[in-house]
């Protein structure tokens, strides 16, 4: 069985993506820092027949990440699809929105090392696998804010530019090879969205293989 591996899981676009590869036949291994809220998911999968694990690390620990990737390995074997999803939330440490004209370094950094250099760690353990099979997945999925500024969210938008970029950049080192880099943009402005309808979006990227970039709207 193939695995895919979903680092921020929960019960938003986690589970419903976990859903949906689970029931293609995908072992489905999850990473998020809350290790009760992983269990409940891994309980909700396995009352679906969906081979499930969790995993309790911080992206912003690469020992964390490590042995969470050993782990899964040594449960399900090689990582066939990642799917990365971890990012900040708009507001700063005092709670308040931050436009451009406010942006610090020292209030970006946070957002930089959770959404762009969190992917980088994570990606790390997976990839160099991905290119010595010659086969493998990263999905990388942001908001609309790394598409298009947004007021008050120049924190949130500059990290997740950045990892848009990346992303791209990737696509663009590993075209002619059989790992696939696309980024997945979710530009709903609905205040529940509805990941059930936009999950099976994740497996068409996945099999397609023919989108570098989605907006999910």
């Amino acid at each position: 069985m193939s695995t895919i591996v979903i680092v921020g899981a929960g019960y938003g676009l986690g589970l419903p993506v976990a859903r949906v590869f689970g029931h293609k036949g995908f072992n489905v291994a999850m990473i998020a820092r809350d290790q009760r809220r992983l269990d409940e998911m891994v309980a909700r999968l396995a009352a679906e027949n969906i081979p499930a694990s969790g995993h309790a690390a911080d992206v912003l620990d690469p020992d964390a990440v490590h042995a969470a990737f050993a782990q899964i390995t040594d449960r399900f074997g090689q990582v066939e699809v990642l799917e990365y999803s971890v990012v900040p939330r708009h507001t700063a440490a005092n709670g308040h929105r931050v436009g451009a004209v406010d942006v610090t370094m020292d209030a970006l950094r946070p957002y930089l090392d959770l959404c762009l250099g969190g992917a980088i760690t994570v990606v790390r353990e997976v990839l160099p696998g991905m290119i010595e099979r010659d086969n493998g997945t990263l999905i990388f999925t942001t908001g609309l804010s790394s598409l298009h500024p947004e007021p008050g969210m120049a924190l949130t938008g500059i990290a997740a530019a950045g990892l848009r970029s990346w992303a791209h950049s990737l696509h663009a080192d590993l075209t002619g090879t059989g790992v696939h880099v696309a980024h997945i943009a979710l530009g709903t402005s609905a205040a529940t969205p509805d990941t059930d309808a936009m999950a099976p979006l994740y497996w068409d990227v996945y099999t397609n293989r023919d989108q570098v970039e989605l907006l999910l709207s």
